[in-house]
């Protein structure tokens, strides 16, 4: 497993007496069986590598992830290079209170519900969704609700709901006191979280807004974001590179300040409906428009893909989340005295989670559930939302409905132009970064694509596959094996079962491996055309 070291000294020769104070976190990878505690000390040997950064085009920078969270070595260690002392050092808070709540939490969890649906509890209990499967988290993925799978707004405003009538109804304290107890309970889910941005966020503003009321003071939630956005970035200014720190306030900004226009912009017949099922649905219907909106241009430029079927989806799998996190707070709460009671709490919420995971799975078998979008630059995001921020002001402002109308006509014009006159065509090939054996993309000046092997299987994921979403492509027209080499065909195994490919061809070789059976099998299924080289 991994863990985070703060590191003090530093001795460049083993068992040398000349150690270098130094300061700085280190991730280490340990390879062994002790257990660690927070606040332990330990001694290791080995080198301090700083981490590999992104070696190919629109892959994950693991190095850039590392250093926004103030970690710039490794370190790889085994049992023999490994010696823990035991102490009462660090945060007596954290050793003694907050570690020991996520430790129950999880234990809880893992007692009372098994696989994905109990990995899907921890994940948006405690944050992450590392728990479920690939395969699982890739359906979250493309349906577009894989934002319940973070902490977010939605399990602090539970929280505080909870505690809230917790703190009114059974200790009788005030309005004022069950404000402040209110708040030191989020400060506490923020460090179980681990300071996640989105649960930083959504904490400071129902804060702000609760201590508001407290005083008698209206609450202006768009001033709530940005106090929240700027004590962020106070704490660490390299959050505003974190792309869930840009989805947490693009959706809430989205949600705060398009909704009230866009029910401005609708029929009244439609939004304040006598029938208050087709009213909630109207409105659940308009948050989830307006949280989609908020986030669509950040999405397609870091994942460069669209779920079309979200605003659907959302509406029925946030308001069903929200039911399972109440029960999964209930069962972690009575857990503490009665494990039996958690037991039959966590019962019913496993029949919720396993509903919500199956609609998802059945939801992103759909065709086109997902749409694929070519890398836009920054300037994508910014004339996305002038174009919405104009737009829904149009009813309000004649200036803002001119404004919109130019920008409406002239940014496809202008980029319609680009592609045909100024841009030219051209052919070019890419070599990727496949470790061991060959993966080669090239692209032809009339647009048909090819490409040739894609390594080990891993390099799909984590290389290919994010590399021709950023094309704007549903697969390849051509793909061509050279040899049936493990590190050479693997990884073109998922993606034909994944995009679209015209022509497969292949030379004449045979092979035993399983891999290699399973990939002509597939061709045979899904590719129209198919020839030996």
């Amino acid at each position: 497993y991994k863990f985070e070291m703060e590191a003090e000294k530093y001795a460049p020769v083993e068992d040398s007496l000349d150690t270098k104070a130094i300061v700085g976190k280190v991730l280490v990878y340990y390879f062994g069986d002790q257990e660690i505690d927070y606040g332990d000390r330990i001694r290791i040997k080995s080198d301090l590598p700083a981490p590999q950064s992104a070696r190919n085009f629109f892959t994950f920078d693991y190095k850039e992830y590392l250093y926004r969270m103030g970690i710039f070595r490794t370190a790889f260690v085994y049992e023999e290079d490994f010696v823990r002392y035991e102490s009462d050092e660090g945060d007596p808070i954290f050793k003694y209170l907050i570690f020991p709540i996520r430790r129950h939490i999880e234990y809880v969890i893992r007692e009372t519900l098994k696989g994905d649906v109990g990995g899907f509890l921890e994940g948006i209990v405690l944050g992450g969704g590392k728990q479920l499967s690939r395969e699982t988290n890739e359906h979250f993925v493309n349906v577009g609700v894989v934002h319940v799978l973070a902490v977010s707004g939605l399990h602090v405003g539970i929280i505080a709901m909870l505690f809230y009538l917790l703190f009114k109804t059974i200790f009788h304290m005030d309005r004022r006191w069950s404000t402040i107890s209110v708040m030191v309970v989020l400060l506490i889910y923020m460090m179980i979280t681990k300071m996640r941005p989105s649960v930083m966020r959504a904490s400071l503003m129902v804060s702000i807004v609760m201590s508001g009321q407290v005083f008698g003071r209206k609450p202006r939630l768009l001033n709530s974001i940005g106090i929240a956005a700027l004590t962020l970035l106070m704490i660490n200014p390299m959050r505003f590179f974190d792309v869930g720190f840009q989805l947490s306030f693009g959706a809430t900004f989205g949600i705060v300040y398009l909704y009230p226009r866009l029910v401005d912009m609708l029929p009244q017949k439609l939004t304040k409906s006598k029938n208050i099922f087709s009213s909630l649905v109207v409105q659940a219907g308009l948050v989830s428009i307006c949280a989609q909106l908020g986030t669509f241009p950040i999405l397609t430029y870091h994942f460069h893909r669209f779920a079309i079927l979200s605003v659907f989806a959302n509406i029925v799998v946030v308001p069903t989340i929200a039911f399972a996190l109440s029960l999964g707070f209930l069962s972690i709460f009575t857990g503490i005295f009665s494990m039996w009671l958690a037991n039959i709490f966590s019962a019913a919420n496993w029949i919720i989670l396993t509903l919500v995971i199956k609609f998802v799975s059945k939801f992103s078998e759909i065709k086109y559930a997902s749409i694929s979008f070519p890398h836009l630059g920054i300037w994508f995001i910014g004339l996305f939302f002038a174009i919405l921020l104009f737009g829904v002001n149009a009813k309000r402002s004649r200036r803002s409905l001119y404004i919109f109308l130019i920008l409406l006509v002239l940014s496809p014009t202008g980029y319609f132009v680009y592609k045909k006159f100024a841009e030219k065509p051209e052919m070019w090939i890419l070599f990727m970064d496949v470790g061991q054996g060959d993966c080669v993309y090239i692209k032809y000046p009339n647009g048909r694509t090819m490409l040739i092997d894609g390594g080990f299987g891993k390099n799909y994921e984590y290389v290919i596959k994010p590399f021709v979403r950023a094309q704007g492509k549903t697969g390849v027209d051509e793909m061509l094996m050279t040899h049936a080499h493990m590190d050479h065909f693997a990884a073109m195994l998922p993606f034909v079962n994944e995009f679209d490919v015209e022509r497969f061809a292949a030379n004449f070789s045979v092979s035993s491996a399983v891999t290699y059976n399973q990939l002509l099998q597939s061709v045979s299924e899904r590719v129209e055309y198919s020839d030996t080289i």
